[in-house]
């Protein structure tokens, strides 16, 4: 579970969209990657917060309430839930060392999206890796991302695709 935030994590961020706020500068913030699928760092996969409810409760509970508590006064700050969630869902065919059911990984981006809703102003969307995730229109595999798609009355403010060359 999550316990909690390094002892400068608030204040580092804070400094920093400050610095960008004073900029004109939107500071776009990834909650999280696919890559917590892989194990490419020393404390290990990270996939359980995706799959089981109570981890993730643990950490919007310790992290992200006490990250949007500290946020709430900018303005220009929009929220990632993660990045390219689509390499990481058994039914993509997933490209990282575990995986996650979409329908998990769709409760996952549901949990935290309601959070941010419920204590910010601000925006929040899913960085999808695809097109084809984030579409009713044939050939689309689905909209992955839509409101009818995600759980418990979760809601992104604005939809984020990515473009490679090998899409088209």
């Amino acid at each position: 579970s999550v316990s909690g935030l390094s002892s400068t994590f608030l204040s580092d961020l804070s400094t920093l969209v400050g610095m960008a706020e004073k900029s004109n500068v939107v500071v776009l913030v990834t909650l999280w990657s696919f890559d917590m699928c892989n194990q490419e760092v020393p404390t290990g996969l990270h996939v359980d917060l995706i799959s089981n409810s109570t981890k993730t409760q643990s950490y919007l509970d310790n992290a992200l309430q006490p990250i949007l508590r500290a946020m709430t006064d900018f303005p220009n700050i929009v929220w990632e839930v993660i990045n390219e969630p689509e390499w990481c869902i058994n039914e993509t065919p997933p490209s990282t060392t575990t995986s996650v059911s979409l329908s998990d990984m769709q409760r996952f981006v549901s949990m935290i999206v309601n959070e941010i809703h419920q204590n910010s102003n601000q925006k929040v969307t899913v960085g999808s890796a695809s097109l084809k995730w984030n579409s009713d229109v044939s050939p689309a595999v689905g909209n992955w991302w839509s409101d009818s798609s995600l759980q418990q009355g979760a809601y992104l403010d604005f939809y984020q695709v990515h473009y490679y060359d090998w899409m088209y």
